[in-house]
């Protein structure tokens, strides 16, 4: 499980228009992405617990919200992105740790926003970022995709 956090500015021109996002990617779920009010240590740390599986290996980046998890039961591999580590070989887990496939997901999904919306709403930002990840989670199935959306009406 690889976690990442993406603060969304919608206006530059306000501080209060800022919105957070949590985003995940597993093997089993693909990107599983929900607003957050914040980073805070409290907020991550129950948004972790109910939606990571026990047990689980997180890849996060350094922030010091996710250091706490090792407590919950989970293994945390840290890749430092200030020191230029961009991913960690973990000798406990026999495992390379990133958090690349996240960090893209939320490039593409900005980029998205600018490109397309300019910018959107907090109010309507749950559902830009349920079909941005909707989207990413069927990539590969084109055709498929389109059926789906067609019987959903």
């Amino acid at each position: 499980v690889s976690t990442e956090k993406l603060p969304l500015v919608h206006y530059r021109t306000s501080r209060s228009q800022i919105s957070e996002a949590a985003g995940r990617w597993g093997q089993n779920t693909g990107y599983v992405t929900e607003i957050i009010p914040n980073v805070k240590m409290n907020t991550l740390r129950g948004q972790t617990l109910a939606t990571v599986e026990p047990d689980a290996v997180v890849s996060a980046d350094e922030l010091l919200s996710y250091g706490l998890l090792e407590r919950e039961g989970y293994t945390h591999v840290a890749v430092k992105h200030g020191k230029k580590e961009w991913a960690i070989f973990d000798y406990r887990t026999q495992q390379l740790h990133h958090t690349n496939g996240v960090e893209s997901f939320w490039r593409m999904f900005k980029h998205s926003v600018r490109g397309t919306h300019v910018s959107i709403s907090q109010k309507c930002m749950k559902r830009y970022l349920d079909e941005f990840t909707f989207r990413a989670n069927h990539r590969s199935e084109v055709n498929r995709m389109f059926d789906r959306l067609i019987a959903a009406f």
